[in-house]
């Protein structure tokens, strides 16, 4: 009897289980429906979509662009603005206005129409997934003259687009897909894969901390070489930014005080170093130096973001 109750209990949890599994399998199915012109989708030559952050779906077509409010789709073509060509890539600007990326250039949605940006060098746009934003309100665009990066002033106003250099070694200046992994973009360049990632004072404060914690004399070593790289890589911009940054009737006067601070700097971290020895050790020195260097390089970052977006020197 007792035996036979375990079998009854065992079959019954058996069919609960599959009965379990069966709903989450279907819970997982997805369901489709197909969207056509009844749905004011006039082209069905889709090419990119993209949502933007108020939750709008938009597609780019072979002939205009479509914007889905979750009940039907808006069309967006020459009467609104745009070009009579193939839609390549769409993206949004800091504000939340929508970009869209033709062979022929870059347009702008204002309200319901569309305006034609000027690039540098009058370029276009000739991929998809080419108009990407990071997290520091930048705008990256991959063009036939190279990579663009869009920037809107904090006090508003259009955007402002500035031409980055092309790596050495490549091939023409034709960029083509942007992808950005927290501060590393990569883009294809040519017939290459090119990456662009910011060091400087963040590396030489990771570098740091490294050389506390290694008890491995290669190791200790590499860090040190990775440390003096990254300060004199650092030394560089920040003399470089001054002078070319600086307006003209105050420079002498920033350079002063950037040249006083800069040679105090060395005394004071020795002052600094020897306490934190004092109650620290050499090891957890070496690990507070590192920390306080990345905690300054992110403090700074997020009180003035004008350094955290330059990108290159001119």
């Amino acid at each position: 009897m007792l035996a036979a109750s375990r079998t009854v209990r065992a079959q019954f949890a058996t069919v609960v289980a599959f009965l379990t599994v069966a709903a989450s399998a279907h819970g997982q199915q997805y369901s489709f429906r197909y969207y056509g012109a009844e749905d004011g989708l006039t082209n069905l030559a889709v090419k990119v979509l993209f949502q933007d952050r108020t939750g709008y779906l938009w597609a780019g077509t072979e002939n205009g662009v479509f914007r889905y409010d979750g009940e039907r789709f808006q069309r967006f073509g020459p009467l609104e603005g745009l070009p009579r060509e193939v839609v390549l890539s769409l993206g949004e600007t800091p504000d939340g206005k929508v970009l869209a990326g033709y062979r022929g250039g870059l347009y702008l949605q204002r309200d319901d129409r569309f305006e034609k940006l000027p690039l540098p060098g009058g370029a276009g746009v000739n991929s998809y997934s080419a108009i990407q934003a990071d997290s520091g309100g930048r705008v990256l665009i991959a063009t036939s003259r190279g990579l663009v990066v869009a920037t809107q002033p904090e006090g508003g106003g259009g955007l402002a687009f500035q031409l980055l250099p092309m790596p050495a070694g490549v091939d023409g200046p034709d960029t083509h897909g942007v992808h950005i992994e927290r501060d590393t973009v990569w883009f294809g360049c040519g017939n290459q894969l090119c990456k662009k990632s910011r060091a400087g004072v963040a590396v030489f404060g990771a570098a740091t901390v490294l050389f506390g914690y290694s008890k491995l004399l290669w190791l200790s070593i590499a860090a040190l070489a990775v440390l003096g790289g990254a300060d004199m890589l650092s030394v560089f911009i920040r003399h470089t930014l001054v002078q070319l940054v600086t307006p003209d009737p105050m420079r002498g006067r920033v350079a002063a005080v950037s040249t006083l601070f800069i040679g105090a700097s060395n005394e004071l971290g020795e002052f600094e170093s020897g306490l934190a020895a004092r109650f620290l050790g050499a090891v957890g020195a070496a690990i507070f130096g590192g920390v306080g260097a990345l905690a300054v390089t992110g403090i700074w970052a997020w009180l003035f973001p004008a350094l955290r977006r330059a990108d290159r020197l001119e």
